[in-house]
């Protein structure tokens, strides 16, 4: 959520206050208050939540961490391609290996 969208959802709150305040049915008034409240209770938890970060600041970082997973996982690739073509004892081999499976099951874990 971008902080242009926390302005539409702060604007629609006005509005909606605006509306409520316009009503004079009490059960009108209720239900336009309902959604005020949880609109409100709905934003109070975006900035709990992530101290008023934005939910593109996370998609950011989550794209700096795949890429990042993707050097490694070509580091380890060069590195085995390597190791087979200049041969490597057995327990280098297997802690080559290892390090593969490790990077394969984080990236298909997540």
């Amino acid at each position: 959520m971008s902080k242009e969208r926390l302005k539409e959802v702060d604007d629609w709150l006005v509005s909606m206050k605006e509306i409520s305040s316009l009503k004079t049915d009490e059960k009108e008034i209720e239900e336009v208050q309902k959604r005020i409240d949880l609109f409100e209770w709905m934003r109070g938890e975006i900035y709990r939540v992530y101290g008023g970060e934005t939910f593109k600041g996370y998609a950011e970082i989550n794209k700096q961490l795949e890429q990042q997973n993707k050097r490694y996982r070509e580091a380890i690739n060069i590195i085995n391609e390597r190791a087979m073509l200049y041969g490597v004892n057995e327990q280098v081999h297997e802690a080559i290996q290892e390090s593969v499976k490790a990077l394969e099951s984080e990236s298909h874990g997540s």
